[in-house]
């Protein structure tokens, strides 16, 4: 593995994202990330599973755009990345034991759509949260357009969408998009205290809380997150994707045209 740490100690899972500086999404980083969940599903002596980047500027800042122009002119967007995070990310949603995000820094993109597959999301006191999918002419295309209304109040949760704009630890906390704020230097320390002290009850009966709580929810969101790869696809061909992708790699204001 090389851009997604893992290890095991009592009963708590740690996997890390390792991409620096921001921890980007690519298709590798993506794919190892599925790896390291066999290991973890194919384990019993996993009980918990904290996931967090590496480095203090972010868990994951989305994904790394820089892969998008080719693969919007083949056309292959949806079948060679989306899909691919799509399901990456509801098997962390379906793990049967509790997952904790501990959020350093920026989740943003498809960082924090991860996030939102967690059960349990700590974020630091300068952490910042978001879906900035909208400044691309674009829109979350890994789960997050039916994981955040399910978590969040759902005029709140168009808002932020609609916006694109990264929200603060507070607010994120007022509106229970995170669970905990907490210092930077105690956040990860936190999360694995927190999944120490989950690994250590009961199995049987932590995986059936968990399952008798989730269960339903995923099953409906695995089908709206595959429908939403339709939404995704006629969007990626759209005039104002390109000229989203095209201003930020230019670093310069979209002139959206709305076509």
């Amino acid at each position: 593995m090389t851009m997604v740490q893992f290890e095991v100690n009592d009963g708590v899972a740690l996997v890390r994202l390792d991409n620096p500086p921001l921890n980007l999404f690519t298709r590798e980083m993506t794919r190892e990330l599925g790896e390291v969940l066999t290991m973890i599903e194919t384990d019993d002596s996993v009980r918990s599973v904290v996931i967090s980047g590496t480095g203090v500027r972010a868990f994951s800042a989305g994904s790394d755009i820089r892969e998008f122009p080719d693969l919007m002119e083949q056309g292959t967007v949806v079948e060679y990345k989306l899909a691919q995070e799509n399901a990456v990310f509801d098997r962390v949603a379906r793990l049967p034991v509790p997952t904790i995000a501990a959020i350093i820094g920026v989740a943003l993109g498809g960082g924090a759509e991860l996030a939102l597959c967690c059960d349990y999301r700590i974020m630091s006191e300068s952490g910042r949260i978001g879906f900035p999918e909208i400044h691309l002419g674009t829109l979350p295309g890994s789960g997050g357009l039916a994981r955040l209304p399910r978590l969040i109040n759902r005029s709140i949760a168009i808002a932020l969408l609609l916006d694109g704009n990264a929200i603060d630890a507070k607010r994120a906390h007022e509106i229970g998009l995170v669970t905990e704020v907490i210092d930077p230097s105690r956040c990860l320390e936190a999360a694995i205290a927190r999944a120490r002290e989950w690994a250590a009850r009961p199995g049987l009966a932590v995986r059936a809380i968990k399952r008798a709580v989730c269960q339903e929810t995923c099953e409906q969101v695995t089908r709206e997150s595959v429908a939403s790869l339709d939404v995704s696809r006629a969007i990626f061909a759209t005039a104002d994707m390109r000229e989203g992708v095209a201003a930020f790699t230019e670093k310069r204001r979209p002139r959206f045209k709305h076509r």
